[in-house]
């Protein structure tokens, strides 16, 4: 199974990203699929990959957020966030967004 997975992860970043020489990848995953998201940040790095930049979620905080925090935190983008992704788009980064729902959540 890892072999397939290497396989998709490569096809993923050099075919679906076209990730180039020299050029960021920002791979946003949840914490359950941190295996895969590190096969595609080395399959980045092999193809040359000047950096790349994992952004980490975990479903059940933010599922727990959604269900108890207080509802105005939901009102504002905080800035610094805004402007991570803003910067790397106006540097060229490429976007990996992993997505897998926990069946528990």
């Amino acid at each position: 199974m890892d072999t397939k997975l290497q396989e998709y992860a490569k096809l993923l970043i050099e075919v679906g990203l076209n990730v180039q020489k020299g050029q960021t990848l920002i791979i946003s995953s949840p914490v359950e699929c941190a295996s895969f998201a590190r096969l595609c940040a080395d399959a980045a790095y092999d193809a040359g990959c000047r950096e790349v930049i994992m952004n980490w979620s975990d479903d059940y905080l933010s599922r727990q957020k959604f269900l108890r925090a207080d509802a105005s935190v939901f009102d504002d983008t905080p800035e610094w966030r805004e402007k991570f992704f803003t910067s790397y788009a106006e540097m060229g980064a490429a976007y990996l967004a992993i997505a897998a729902s926990d069946p528990e959540t």
